[in-house]
C-alpha cells in the first residue's frame, strides 16, 4: 500500500486473497457511494471471512473453498470483519441452519429432510416432550383420554379397595389396587369404558402423551344437579379434542355420555387450578385432591377466558375463544369438615347398598342354577340362559 492505495497485481488477482481483497474494496466503494452501511449482504469468496470481510450483523458468507460445516457463515456480532460463526451449511438439519452432526448443533433442535420425516439420530426419547393426564370416575360410563392417538400406555387406580366386592372393570379387565399400575385395556373409540362392580368409589386413569403445549390446563368436572357431586373428571395441559382430529366444536368437552337435563359441565378457572397444583404431591394428584376435598362453587359463574388448546399455528398458540353456553366456569370451595363427614357417611351408605345388591344377585343366580339342574340341562345350557338372564 502506498499513499492510502493497495496495489493489486494481476498476479495477486488470480489468488483467492487477491479476489476477496478486490470484493471488500467494491462492497466499501458500493457503501461509500449508496450511504448504505445497515443493510445485509451475502457475501462469498476463498478463506474464511473472519477477520477480513467487514459487514453487518446477518449478512452470510458463502465459502468457495469450504468443507463440511465451513461451506457458509453468518455474522453474528461485530461491526467490524469479526464475529463470523462457521459450521452451517444449505443441507443443515436442525431448525438455526446447524448440522446435528457438529459441536455447534449439538443441542439443537432437529427439522424434517425432504421425506417429511426427522433425520436418523436426532432424537431420542429425552427429546420428546410428555405430559401426564388424568381421569377419574365415580359411575359406570366413559372417560375420555388425554392426547388420544399421541398417548402411550395408561396406568390405573381405585380410591377404595377395603373390600373385594367394590372392583372396577375397564375393557376385559379387573383392577382393585389403589397404587397406579400399568395395563393393556379396551377401547371404546377414543375413549375407555368404566364398569363399577360396586359403589362409593372413585376410579382414576393416568395418561402420558406426546404434547407440544404446556401454556395452560384443562379441568372439566362432570357435575350432578341434584347432589353437587363431582360424577367424572379430566385434567391436563391439553384440550380433549387435541389427538383425535383436533375438532373443538366436535369435542367441545370430555364426556360423551354427558346428560344435560341431569348433569352440568364444569371448567375450573386457571387461578383455582395454580392454587390447587401447589398442594399436588407424589400421593395426591390435582384429581385426587379435588374428589376428596373440594367443590365446585355453584352459586357463582366466572369469566371464560380463551385458553390454549395445544395446537400452534406456525409459531403461536391456538386458542379457543369460546366454549358453548352449557359449559361453565366455577371456582372450587373447599369442604367443611362437616360436609366431609356427611359425604363420608354417604359413601358408606352407597357401599353397603351395592354390597347388598351383588349378594342378592349372586344368590338368585345360584338359584337359578339348581332349578335348571333339576331340569336336567347340559351345563352349555345352563351358563348360555344364566347369561342371558344376567
Amino acid at each position: 500500500m502506498a499513499d492510502g492505495y493497495i496495489e493489486l497485481s494481476k498476479e495477486k488477482l488470480e489468488t483467492p486473497a487477491g479476489i476477496n481483497e478486490l470484493n471488500r474494496m467494491l462492497r466499501q466503494l458500493y457503501e461509500l457511494i449508496s450511504g448504505d452501511s445497515k443493510t445485509t449482504k451475502i457475501y462469498y469468496g476463498y478463506g474464511s471471512p473472519e477477520g477480513v470481510v467487514v459487514a453487518n450483523v446477518g449478512s452470510i458468507y458463502m465459502r468457495k473453498d469450504g468443507g463440511t460445516a465451513t461451506s457458509m457463515y453468518i455474522k453474528e456480532s461485530g461491526t467490524g470483519a469479526t464475529g463470523w460463526v462457521a459450521g452451517r451449511s444449505s443441507d443443515a438439519d436442525t431448525l438455526d441452519t446447524y448440522h446435528a452432526s457438529t459441536s455447534a448443533g449439538a443441542n439443537k433442535i432437529p427439522v424434517s429432510d425432504a421425506s417429511g420425516y426427522l433425520p436418523d439420530n436426532t432424537v431420542d426419547i429425552g427429546a420428546l416432550k410428555t405430559t401426564l393426564g388424568e381421569v377419574s370416575r365415580g359411575t359406570t360410563g366413559l372417560l375420555t383420554l388425554p392426547g388420544g392417538s399421541y398417548g402411550f400406555g395408561i396406568q390405573v387406580k381405585c380410591a377404595d379397595v377395603t373390600d373385594n366386592i367394590y372392583n372396577y372393570v375397564v375393557g376385559s379387565g379387573y383392577y382393585n389396587s389403589n397404587n397406579y399400575w400399568t395395563e393393556t385395556i379396551t377401547y371404546d373409540g377414543p375413549h375407555v369404558f368404566v364398569s363399577f362392580v360396586g359403589a362409593g368409589d372413585t376410579f382414576y386413569a393416568q395418561h402420558r402423551y406426546v404434547t407440544s403445549s404446556g401454556k395452560n390446563h384443562w379441568l372439566f368436572l362432570l357435575i350432578d344437579k341434584i347432589t353437587v357431586g363431582i360424577i367424572a373428571a379430566y385434567s391436563a395441559p391439553d384440550h380433549p379434542a387435541y389427538g383425535r382430529g383436533g375438532d373443538f366444536n366436535k369435542i367441545p368437552h370430555p364426556f360423551p355420555d354427558y346428560d344435560e337435563s341431569k348433569q352440568e359441565i364444569v371448567l375450573v378457572d386457571q387461578e383455582t387450578i395454580a392454587e390447587l397444583k401447589a398442594q399436588v404431591t407424589e400421593e395426591s394428584t390435582l384429581l385426587t385432591l379435588i374428589n376428596n376435598l373440594y367443590r365446585p362453587n355453584m352459586a357463582k359463574e366466572e369469566i371464560y377466558e380463551p385458553l390454549h388448546s395445544g395446537k400452534f399455528l406456525g409459531q403461536s398458540p391456538e386458542l379457543i375463544e369460546v366454549i358453548p353456553d352449557y359449559i361453565k366456569v366455577r371456582k372450587l370451595i373447599k369442604f367443611t369438615p362437616e360436609e366431609l363427614e356427611e359425604r363420608d357417611r354417604i359413601r358408606e351408605r352407597l357401599k353397603l347398598e351395592a354390597g347388598l345388591e351383588n349378594l342378592k344377585r349372586e344368590q338368585d343366580r345360584i338359584s337359578l342354577m339348581d332349578k335348571l339342574i333339576v331340569l336336567g340341562l347340559i351345563k352349555e345350557e345352563i351358563d348360555l340362559l344364566v347369561e342371558k338372564n344376567e
